[in-house]
């Protein structure tokens, strides 16, 4: 089976979608915060759109980590509570960043 990973860029007015599957052509799309539906719901529908499943890993692009998230990790509930807590920090971007991290574990499960 092919590993698909599934890239997230939130930013304060868009979310770009990536996905990348072994040596295939990444699939991109831009997803305006244009307030129609969840993010949970525009993810299914990109991915059901373009025939895309299942998901391996999702990568999450986080603004502004402070000191104590330099560095690629696994986003559990002690990295969610630091990335809220940091959102005065890039608070166009953290918030949004978040809102999609708990989208796409809603999505597709919380072992993705």
């Amino acid at each position: 089976m092919a590993m698909i990973v599934l890239t997230v860029n939130a930013g304060s007015s868009s979310v770009r979608l990536a996905t990348f599957k072994d040596d295939a052509v990444p699939q991109r799309h831009a997803v305006a915060h244009d307030g129609h539906g969840t993010a949970a719901a525009r993810l299914r529908a990109f991915l059901r759109e373009r025939n895309i499943g299942p998901v391996s890993v999702v990568a999450h692009r986080v603004v502004h980590g402070g000191n104590a998230l330099v560095a690629p990790c696994v986003v559990d509930a002690r990295v969610e509570a630091e990335i809220e807590h940091l959102a005065p920090l890039a608070p166009l971007h953290n918030p949004v960043a978040l809102a999609w991290i708990r989208a796409a574990r809603e999505a597709l499960g919380p072992g993705v």
